[in-house]
């Protein structure tokens, strides 16, 4: 993932989001995160949806947008 942001085309995007992550409680955010980025991320939680699998979303918006740089 962390390769694939040094597209221009991606750098210059305002927000990025993946769903379906299956992240789990054990993977860090710095295993996710992406130089230059923001990173939001939802897990969904087996004991309240009931689901033997779970997806999730991560989401990453560009500091040049939120002019945090």
């Amino acid at each position: 993932m962390k390769a694939a942001f040094q597209s221009k085309q991606i750098q210059n995007c305002c927000l990025g989001a993946l769903t379906e992550t299956w992240l789990s409680d054990n993977t860090l955010d710095s295993q996710v995160a992406l130089t230059g980025c923001s990173t939001i991320r939802y897990g969904r939680n087996k004991r309240t949806t009931h689901k033997n699998r779970v997806g999730g979303l991560i989401s990453y918006i560009n500091d040049k947008t939120t002019g945090i740089e």
